[in-house]
């Protein structure tokens, strides 16, 4: 009697950057089943998308069911700018001195000495330059900073490694952004997290090493909520974030999840960006903390799809006024 040999079951990649080919091929009605494998993977635990309970559930199914053009415009850095001068005014921009196509472009003679060189259809495609003329007199700099934003600009960052699909459909731009000044010893980013239009969470965070972290409430009481293994810093909250909180309040209304990002400095409070599925929904939450957070965001806003093409058609008239 001779053993038929059991064929070999089929892994995917699980992992960039040998998974960014497949995923570019990956045919859309294999979505859900990747999905299921990478979140098996990071979290060591099913993925239930028909009834989802955690956050990090709820956020695998927003990457899938949650993606049209009016979320990728809020994705896009440069076209959420719109958005948030529509609605809270320009004076939370920061300053945006050149949009390319590619990096050939950037006129560096008119650029400050320092400055952030961004993409814009990613997340962390960024290279901070703190000496332009250090830059531009050396050469292997300046061609190893060249040949990487361009690199960026020729990639689809859904496909880096979660099925982050809101950023589907974005227009490559290399753009130069202003260096918000720290005001203290360290630059303060605010965290704030939206749930059906609702801050939930505020966190703050100092760039210090390791980062300190401080997370209230809805209320602005202390929270023991953490998003990563740094314990909390209890402190009371500042008038700053209170005002980052009302503010992503408004620009979350009617979406069903997104955290608001914000830079505070010497020159006062600016708006950052949205991210709509962080850590691409795989937040290392305990298990408790992601039900919890989970219970907090209702997937079933039967007006969202409505909403959301409200919203772009008032954005496309404005753009055209």
């Amino acid at each position: 009697m001779t053993n038929t040999p059991q064929k070999k079951q089929f892994i995917p990649p699980l992992k960039y950057p040998e998974n960014y080919e497949y995923l570019l091929n990956l045919p859309r009605e294999k979505y859900e089943w990747y999905l299921k494998l990478l979140f098996w993977t990071n979290r060591r635990m099913p993925l239930n998308l028909k009834n989802p309970k955690t956050l990090n559930e709820k956020l695998q199914w927003l990457k899938l069911y949650n993606t049209d053009s009016f979320i990728t415009k809020l994705t896009d850095k440069i076209q959420v700018r719109n958005y948030v001068k529509q609605k809270i005014g320009k004076e939370y921009l920061k300053q945006i001195f050149q949009i390319c196509n590619r990096f050939e472009e950037i006129n560096f003679e008119r650029l400050p000495n320092s400055f952030y060189i961004k993409c814009n259809h990613g997340c962390k495609w960024q290279i901070f330059i703190k000496d332009k003329n250090a830059l531009l007199s050396n050469s292997r700099a300046y061609v190893a900073t060249k040949k990487l934003v361009n690199k960026w600009l020729t990639m689809k960052f859904f496909a880096v490694g979660g099925l982050e699909l809101q950023y589907i459909g974005i227009q490559p731009k290399v753009f130069i952004e202003k260096v918000v000044e720290k005001k203290d010893e360290y630059l303060t980013e605010f965290e704030i997290y939206c749930f059906n239009g609702e801050p939930k969470i505020n966190q703050k965070v100092l760039y210090t090493y390791p980062a300190k972290r401080s997370v209230w409430d809805e209320q602005f009481e202390i929270s023991n909520i953490q998003f990563d293994s740094t314990p909390n810093h209890n402190e009371i909250a500042s008038e700053e974030i209170k005002k980052a909180s009302k503010l992503s309040k408004i620009l979350a209304k009617d979406l069903k999840f997104v955290r608001i990002d914000w830079l505070y400095g010497k020159e006062g409070l600016f708006f950052n960006e949205m991210t709509f599925t962080p850590s691409s929904g795989f937040i290392m939450l305990t298990k408790e903390t992601d039900k919890l957070l989970g219970s907090y965001l209702n997937l079933n806003t039967n007006e969202q799809d409505t909403i959301s093409n409200e919203n772009e058609e008032n954005e496309e008239k404005e753009d055209k006024e």
